[in-house]
């Protein structure tokens, strides 16, 4: 009877120390000390025993440590072989971060998973760049003839307070009319007059 009341005395001892050890595990992961969660947690978890979304918090904070800590070093292969499996962990992890990290860890990975991917995203952020610089251009410069419609909806006048339209067998004329008795008039889309 004695070695059996040894037994439970030391897994309750082992459950204590189990629970002390994840609470700093917790600590050291809400301070971004992802190595060092790992460091925390390895002797009780390893990669290999996550293979499914039933893993307990310990796991998961374990897990989402890892995919985290890959991720900082840009080794997005690794964090995303790991990233469906994560789950949340109550005042951790909740259901809306993972979504966040699914939803990111793919985008980074086509961004700059790859040399020719981040010269591609560069690229595409240049040109989005660009376009958005035009478009604060535009807004600040006045009208000219020759503009369309939405060119003149983009710039410094803006939507009219007033639009007549006028339809015929000759076209669509509209006369747009703004405050301070200024108007634009056009022909089938195209700025024809400008009158301020």
């Amino acid at each position: 009877m004695a070695n059996s009341e040894s037994t439970i005395v030391n897994e309750e001892a082992k459950a204590a120390t189990k629970t002390v050890d994840y609470n700093h595990a917790v600590e050291l992961y809400k301070a971004k000390r992802y190595e060092e969660v790992l460091s925390s947690l390895g002797s009780s978890v390893s990669l290999n025993s996550i293979n499914s979304t039933d893993s307990n918090d310990e796991e998961s904070l374990y897990l989402i440590s890892y995919v985290k800590l890959k991720a900082f070093d840009s080794n997005y292969d690794e964090a995303l072989k790991y990233v469906n499996f994560l789950r949340p962990i109550d005042n951790v992890l909740t259901p809306d971060e993972i979504l966040e990290i699914m939803d990111a860890y793919p985008i980074l990975q086509a961004a700059v998973g790859s040399t020719l991917a981040g010269e591609q995203y560069n690229a595409q952020q240049q040109q989005h760049d660009a376009q958005q610089q035009e478009l604060k251009d535009r807004r600040a410069r006045g009208i000219v003839i020759g503009m369309s419609t939405d060119d003149v909806l983009l710039s410094s006048w803006g939507k009219p307070k007033d639009i007549n339209k006028t339809t015929t067998k000759y076209g669509v004329s509209e006369q747009w009319v703004y405050d301070d008795n200024r108007y634009v008039y056009f022909d089938d889309g195209i700025v024809t007059a400008i009158h301020e």
